[in-house]
């Protein structure tokens, strides 16, 4: 008889604590690359704005800019899904001519002056746009906030088929 410890012969079958470091070797990668792209899809989707017509008020007939007339104004909502709660809300404003409604409901306008415009609604009221007053007077229009910011648009902005 020998001395010598016995040998374990090696095994061709692999152990399971070797199976499952391989098995996570591919897949823990695999899936944080699949969390990843996901996360970012869904941030970049919050992102996307809106593009909703919040309001909008066409010119009263006893102005006449004499120009491409009658003009609307319209309230178009940039904000993302992000900001919906957000008491600012990115829009922008446009006195514009030959107003139509694409099918997917984005306005399409031959001509007329676009704004960028962050309304200052502090209590994120769902009513807020059609509170807004509107003015039209032969120097242009005037749009004024529940909360008492003006914003002026003077004729020579949107006449003449800008």
């Amino acid at each position: 008889m020998s001395s010598a410890p016995p040998t374990s012969a090696p095994s061709s079958h692999p152990s399971a604590a070797g199976k499952r470091f391989r098995f996570l070797w591919w897949a823990l990668p695999l899936f944080g690359s699949i969390t990843l792209f996901a996360s970012l899809a869904f941030a970049v989707l919050l992102q996307v704005p809106l593009d909703r017509t919040r309001a909008r008020r066409e010119q009263p007939n006893n102005i006449n800019y004499e120009s491409h007339d009658p003009y609307v104004l319209l309230v178009v909502d940039r904000s993302s899904w992000w900001n919906e709660f957000n008491r600012h809300r990115h829009c922008r404003i446009g006195v514009v001519s030959h107003v139509q409604l694409t099918p997917n409901a984005q306005v399409s306008s031959s001509y007329g002056h676009w704004i960028e415009y962050e309304f200052q609604n502090y209590t994120s009221d769902p009513d807020y746009f059609t509170r807004c007053t509107v003015v039209w007077e032969s120097e242009g229009v005037t749009i004024t906030e529940p909360t008492g910011h003006k914003l002026f648009v003077p004729k020579k902005a949107f006449i003449g088929g800008r």
